[in-house]
């Protein structure tokens, strides 16, 4: 289609999108970064079996409407009619902070459902229930919030009393609260927050793990839960109480992509999927990057008993380690002895600079009998500088 014979709707979602990627410093400001497609659609194809077609289907942060996108496209695959395909559209639900972001989610909805040139009814009653389920302001904050909470807050409250959804897929925002660059946000909204998800969030606290206890506050006790979130909620000793909160709605899979989901961005992701029910067994996948995940292609696969994921409450995830998760829930029931699996690593206390002056950076040519020394200052963030030192290993010193 030329530009001279785009309709009205694709020509404002054009001029939407270029105002929008003019913002961009904006929306890293706030943790917001966009779900790629081909990784949406594997989240859609994860969250939405097509046995069981869900009622209400949320996204609590939905940006311009990725994951919102791909569950229409799998709620719709065998729907060619645009009336029938815009009726989808009731199923939606979503909220977001930036009424550009939003009003690109809701035209790129319209347009996918009913094409270029839908009948004039339809359109406006999609139209309408679009700007009715999917709005504007603060997921996290509700309007029985403190006065001072609701001002400190990045968007007008919004009520979910009562509420409950089927089905959640989320990519929430990631801002930390406590890192070197962290953007914190005002004392009464970080106290706010603490309060209302302390059940599900403790220890050091950031913007996602705030939502994803969000989700499962609204989570229907047996619908469907899909996350992409960064792989420090299986590993970060701090965020057990989120861990042990998803472990108990039932960890249906736990999907761990290597590389870099989002350009410019070199953590690590996962994707997570909740299920209803902690029977059963947890699939756990490794993947190299994001293109591998979208594929279905895991460069390993597990399975894990969900009650092993789940004790002790709070338990570290490890992937390519459910032998070793088993071995130390077998140590901590007092029914494997460490030593009898474990062997220590080399590490040196020298304990005074007479020792050290014995052991460290010995005279002489080299020894069978030397070894490099790491020390801190060779271990930085995703790297680890070679050592310039080296240790004399000789057990006669």
């Amino acid at each position: 289609m030329t530009r001279a014979t785009r309709s009205p709707l694709r020509e404002r979602l054009a001029e939407l999108e270029r105002r929008l990627a003019a913002q961009g410093a904006a929306a890293e400001a706030r943790g917001a970064v966009y779900t790629p497609r081909p990784v949406a659609a594997a989240m859609a194809r994860a969250l939405l079996p097509l046995d069981a077609r869900p009622r209400r289907v949320l996204d609590p942060a939905c940006g311009t409407g990725q994951l919102l996108l791909a569950a229409f496209e799998r709620l719709s695959q065998d729907e060619r009619d645009p009336v029938r395909r815009l009726a989808v559209l009731d199923a939606l639900h979503g909220a977001e902070l930036d009424p550009t972001a939003l009003e690109v989610a809701k035209l790129a909805l319209l347009l996918r459902a009913g094409g270029e040139d839908p009948p004039a009814g339809p359109l406006a009653r999609a139209r309408a229930g679009l700007d009715a389920r999917l709005r504007l302001g603060d997921a996290l904050v509700g309007p029985a919030a403190p006065l001072e909470v609701r001002s400190a807050a990045a968007g007008p409250a919004l009520a979910w009393e009562g509420e409950r959804f089927d089905a959640i897929l989320a990519n929430p925002p990631y801002t930390s609260f406590y890192a070197r660059a962290a953007r914190k946000p005002p004392p009464e909204l970080e106290r706010y927050l603490a309060a209302r998800f302390r059940d599900q969030v403790g220890g050091r606290r950031n913007t996602y793990l705030f939502f994803v206890a969000l989700c499962l506050e609204l989570l229907d006790p047996r619908g469907r839960l899909c996350l992409l979130v960064p792989d420090t909620l299986a590993i970060n000793a701090s965020y057990g109480r989120t861990r042990a909160a998803l472990c108990g709605r039932g960890v249906e899979r736990l999907c761990r992509i290597e590389g870099p989901v989002f350009p410019g961005r070199s953590v690590g992701s996962l994707v997570l999927t909740v299920a209803g029910t902690i029977q059963g067994a947890a699939e756990l996948e490794t993947y190299p990057d994001a293109r591998a995940f979208a594929q279905g292609a895991p460069s390993q696969r597990e399975r894990a008993p969900r009650a092993l994921l789940a004790r002790p409450p709070g338990r570290t995830w490890l992937f390519g380690g459910v032998e070793a998760m088993s071995r130390v829930a077998r140590i901590r029931a007092g029914r494997e002895p460490l030593e009898r699996f474990a062997r220590p690593r080399d590490g040196i206390n020298h304990g005074s600079k007479e020792v050290a002056r014995r052991l460290f950076d010995p005279p002489g040519p080299p020894r069978a009998t030397w070894g490099p020394l790491l020390e801190g200052k060779d271990v930085h963030p995703y790297v680890v500088s070679p050592p310039t030192r080296v240790v004399d290993y000789d057990p006669a010193l």
